[in-house]
């Protein structure tokens, strides 16, 4: 439908560029890398077109961070 301001989920998808970010930050945690992942988590965060699915990937990942820092 023109206008219609919600995109369907394979379109918001589609939008969707890896972030490599993100990918580091994964790595980072298998490794126990727990500063550096911190900054890939915030580079991760601040890179333009992360999708929904990476986004709730990044928040978990820092609430993982938050709860190990008290």
């Amino acid at each position: 439908m023109p206008g219609d301001p919600l995109p369907t989920a394979a379109a918001a998808r589609a939008d969707c560029r890896p972030n490599p970010h993100l990918a580091l930050a994964r790595e980072q945690y298998s490794s126990l890398a727990f500063e550096e992942m911190a900054t890939s988590l915030q580079r991760a965060l601040e890179s333009p077109g992360n999708c929904r699915e990476d986004l709730a990937e990044i928040y978990r990942l820092k609430g993982y961070l938050d709860a190990i820092n008290g």
